[in-house]
């Protein structure tokens, strides 16, 4: 196996799709919170567009033998209540089951964390289901640091 990174194309769109819903079925196992039809519907298809569009996106597959198995998408953004910025948030990020612990996910991480200095960010962050402790276990091991914790409730 030799697993190569490439810049994402609007080409790969497809296959970005797939891995995404790929994401949100697996992460359905901590919650039922994420609608499992986003990503095809039309508000779905176009949040990736628009991030295909963005010279402040970062959108990077990992491929194996001309198979895309896996991809990140970042996107850089400022916010006024922050003393600094801008910041480059890790929004979606999924690799196939067989490929993950063998350090593509960490390429994938250290990759984005290069191009979002070169375009200028000075933070990295990632938001993780709170039940999802493996997720959790890995940003922690790169270096990410605990920030914010939501809490939520149904209102009944």
């Amino acid at each position: 196996m030799t697993v190569i990174l490439k810049q994402a194309a609007i080409d790969n769109l497809d296959e970005i799709l797939k891995l995404n819903k790929a994401l949100f079925d697996f992460e359905s196992q901590f919650g039922h919170d994420y609608n499992l039809n986003w990503t095809y519907s039309e508000e779905g298809k176009n949040y990736f567009q628009k991030r295909f569009e963005s010279d402040l996106s970062i959108i990077l597959v990992a491929v194996d033998r001309e198979k895309i198995i896996g991809y990140i998408l970042a996107f850089i953004d400022s916010f006024s209540y922050r003393n600094t910025n801008p910041i480059c948030e890790i929004e979606n990020m999924f690799l196939e089951e067989q490929y993950r612990s063998q350090r593509i996910g960490t390429m994938l991480i250290n990759e984005v964390k290069n191009q979002a200095k070169e375009k200028g960010a000075k933070k990295l962050r990632v938001g993780a289901l709170a039940q999802n402790s493996e997720a959790i276990k890995f940003y922690h091991s790169l270096g990410l640091e605990d920030m914010n914790l939501y809490l939520e409730s149904e209102l009944l």
